[in-house]
């Protein structure tokens, strides 16, 4: 689970990095764009999310690939408990709102005070779970900087255990 861990922040710190590229060369002519065209949109959030993907809550980075396909990850940690998840989004809509579907994967563990086996020499006492989840929601998020918020329908399917969850989750972050 370290190992999981330990890719998935390398995974964050990495996509954060920005890229160069070349500057577009403008337009000549005689019309001024729109001050809405000059604006590049954002291309990173950074949110806070109760419940999700990420069980409990998480801290959660997404990156935009093009313009309505996003990548996710997030981080939980509470006592015993901890996950992480990555996934991705599609945006559907103009304007600020936007609908919003995704799929991910979601890796939990529960450690315990008791034993599961009798014969537990190394006394593991965690109990682990991988999920799938989707996600079905609406999302506000303007083309620049702003704050960000999202609420969404997240079921999760448990794999380990063969089950279904309806799930939810409430997102506030920042987008940049």
């Amino acid at each position: 689970m370290k190992r999981l861990f330990i890719a998935l922040l390398t995974v964050l710190v990495l996509s954060g990095v920005q890229t160069l590229s070349a500057q577009e060369t403008a337009q000549q002519g005689t019309e001024t764009p729109d001050e809405e065209e000059l604006v590049e949109p954002v291309k990173n959030v950074i949110h806070l999310e109760l419940g999700g993907p990420g069980l409990l809550y998480s801290l959660n980075y997404e990156r935009r690939f093009t313009e309505n396909l996003w990548g996710r990850a997030g981080l939980t940690y509470f006592f015993l408990f901890g996950s992480a998840h990555i996934g991705t989004q599609y945006l559907w809509g103009d304007g600020p709102w936007h609908f919003e579907t995704g799929l991910g994967v979601t890796a939990g563990y529960i450690d315990t005070i008791f034993s599961f086996t009798d014969d537990d020499e190394n006394g593991d006492n965690r109990l682990s779970a991988l999920f799938y989840n989707t996600t079905i929601g609406l999302r506000h998020q303007k083309k620049e900087e702003s704050i960000f918020f999202k609420v969404g329908f997240t079921p999760l399917i448990a794999i380990n255990f063969k089950r279904a969850v309806p799930y939810g989750g409430l997102s506030i972050g920042v987008t940049f």
